[in-house]
């Protein structure tokens, strides 16, 4: 594994939940990006599953399992894609439900940043677009509005 540094922040979501979080900036935007086009979700998903697992639990709303999210910067205004574990804020022991979601999102948040140097070769493409263009085209971009919708529904409770 390269090495890595990544601080974990906690952040209050409401009265009753916190999140702990490693913070991606715009990392992410170039997968969502390129989701809508023909069958890339599939190489993607090959190429970034741990990613894509926050994804789904994003998407399925199991934000204590680990998942995409994107929160409004406020030191400069601006949204940036976090990974993230929500635990209980009234938890009877809050410092000890932190630390668990610490030690969730630090070793996945660790698989992600491994995966980001995972580039897609021409032949991955080929396979896929060989395997249905039209339909992956559609499928990613309908996962393109569900991974926004969902990564963005977490952040509108906190407002």
């Amino acid at each position: 594994m390269r090495d890595a540094w990544v601080p974990i922040y906690g952040l209050t979501v409401s009265d009753s939940a916190c999140v702990a979080v490693t913070c991606w900036d715009h990392q992410f935007d170039p997968i969502l990006e390129h989701l809508d086009k023909p069958q890339v979700e599939k190489v993607l998903r090959r190429l970034h599953p741990a990613w894509f697992e926050c994804v789904d639990n994003a998407v399925r709303e199991r934000y204590g399992d680990g998942a995409l999210l994107e929160f409004l910067d406020p030191d400069v205004m601006n949204r940036k894609w976090m990974i993230g574990v929500m635990f209980s804020n009234l938890a009877d022991d809050k410092d000890a439900a932190a630390a668990v979601a610490v030690d969730k999102v630090l070793p996945l948040s660790l698989r992600v940043f491994e995966e980001s140097s995972n580039k897609p070769s021409k032949l991955d493409y080929v396979r896929a677009a060989a395997a249905g263009a039209a339909q992956g085209g559609a499928r990613g971009w309908a996962a393109t509005a569900q991974i926004h919708g969902a990564a963005q529904w977490l952040s509108a409770m906190g407002s």
